[in-house]
């Protein structure tokens, strides 16, 4: 459960967004978020969601997991696809990183412990890529949207 850890801290204090943004949508696509826009707005109610995933990691209990993971990928669904253009890649990178952890704990009950052991789980590389995306959202949001670190 040690390196589930570092995965959940650093994208659920650096909004981690989830599920599959729409590569079509180019032209309705912003170029930068700015203070009080549709992305920033959501980006507040994600942070909500990735800090009840925390708590639900601390909790051990699978049903908890699991309730909590899903929002946290609806919730991805939705801010993924109003991600502005100078943060996409970053939020493409986190949304695949967190759909592959939700495969694997699916895949083990939701269980965390039996998670952190199976080979498909995040590696420790992994998980320092997806902590530095985790920070390039974080400070981005601080700067565009308001938000504190």
């Amino acid at each position: 459960m040690n390196s589930l850890r570092p995965i959940a801290l650093s994208v659920v204090a650096a909004f981690s967004l989830a599920a599959c943004s729409d590569d079509s949508s180019g032209s309705s696509q912003a170029a930068t978020a700015t203070l009080g826009d549709a992305f920033c707005l959501a980006g507040e109610q994600m942070n909500a969601s990735l800090d009840a995933l925390g708590a639900a990691f601390d909790t051990n209990d699978p049903a908890t997991v699991e309730a909590a993971m899903n929002v946290v990928l609806a919730d991805g669904a939705s801010v993924s696809k109003i991600a502005p253009a100078d943060i996409d890649s970053q939020v493409k990178s986190s949304v695949d990183s967190w759909n592959a952890l939700a495969v694997v704990l699916e895949k083990n009950g939701w269980d965390i412990a039996a998670a952190t052991n199976d080979p498909e789980f995040p590696s420790e590389e992994e998980s320092a890529a997806l902590e530095a995306n985790g920070v390039a959202i974080e400070a981005y949001l601080a700067e565009k949207c308001g938000f504190e670190s």
